[in-house]
């Protein structure tokens, strides 16, 4: 038994005995569960603030719950609407007032008065409008780019802090570029000139831009700061595990199994492949 549990994980199985698989399966089980459900939670919130925004135009921040948001947003609509139809039916009432020739100087100036209170109102509310639009271009772009940091992989040896530090800057300064089209994200140069592929001709998209700004911390599988390997060796063409794939069996066989991937080799046949072997048996030891 010995013999057949050392060749199975000789060629890249993991072997566990009935508790460790079944504690393993669980956490695995929880794990997902608690992903999913959050996820979920995240897209039916968001739906309630799209669908919130499609109504009113206006969007809640993100310190403030979604209830209070619709209060005191409902609040703040009703009123001007009431006040916008009081102004109207004044409005209507003195120029009844003036077609019957009851009008004299001061419902004239009366009317203009109120006139002009109305353009200024309309005024007001384009301006409103506008600063609307642009705060809901910007939160859409900054949850397009959050969602794309979410998916990268960072080095491991540059401290949390200033990683943060650095792809927020970064974020912050596409955010401000950025600008949804006909539902597709764009990004502007300085001169107000839309970024596009120098060979295809075509915008530039986030991920690329993403992946550019943040090349000095990403972890794309070379080395790293500290000496961690990855990938193959140039010099040899062997497959060089980083130093966090050597912390368990485990975790070399994910990472086997992600390199072999690339080349579009299935997780079967990537187990049964001579390279697969050759690299689990020399490294799995260290």
């Amino acid at each position: 038994m010995d013999d057949q549990i050392k060749a199975l994980q000789e060629a890249g199985y993991t072997v566990r005995d009935k508790d460790q698989e079944t504690s393993f399966l669980k956490n695995y089980s929880d794990t997902e569960i608690e992903k999913r459900i959050k996820s979920r939670i995240k897209e039916v919130h968001t739906s309630y603030d799209n669908d919130f925004y499609e109504v009113t135009g206006q969007r809640r921040s993100d310190d403030e719950k979604s209830y209070d948001f619709f209060k005191r947003t409902y609040t703040k609509l009703k009123d001007k609407a009431d006040s916008a139809d009081i102004l109207n039916q004044q409005i209507q009432d003195l120029n009844n007032k003036m077609r019957d020739g009851a009008g004299d100087e001061t419902l004239k100036n009366q009317i203009k008065s109120l006139e002009k209170k109305h353009q200024e109102a309309l005024k007001t509310w384009e301006t409103e409008k506008t600063g609307i639009l642009n705060e809901h271009n910007k939160s859409r772009v900054g949850d397009t780019l959050t969602s794309l940091v979410d998916g990268m992989k960072f080095k491991q040896d540059i401290p949390e802090t200033i990683r943060k530090t650095y792809v927020n800057a970064v974020k912050n300064e596409l955010q401000s570029k950025g600008i949804i089209h006909d539902g597709v994200l764009k990004f502007k140069d300085e001169e107000g000139t839309i970024l596009v592929d120098r060979i295809t001709l075509t915008p530039v998209t986030a991920a690329d831009l993403l992946k550019d700004r943040l090349a000095e911390v990403l972890d794309v599988g070379g080395k790293s700061g500290t000496g961690s390997k990855g990938s193959e060796s140039k010099e040899t063409g062997e497959l060089v595990p980083p130093d966090s794939a050597l912390i368990s069996d485990d975790e070399l066989t994910v990472w086997l199994l992600d390199e072999f991937a690339k080349r579009g080799i299935t997780k079967n046949d990537a187990r049964n492949h001579e390279d697969y072997r050759k690299t689990f048996s020399k490294y799995r030891k260290k």
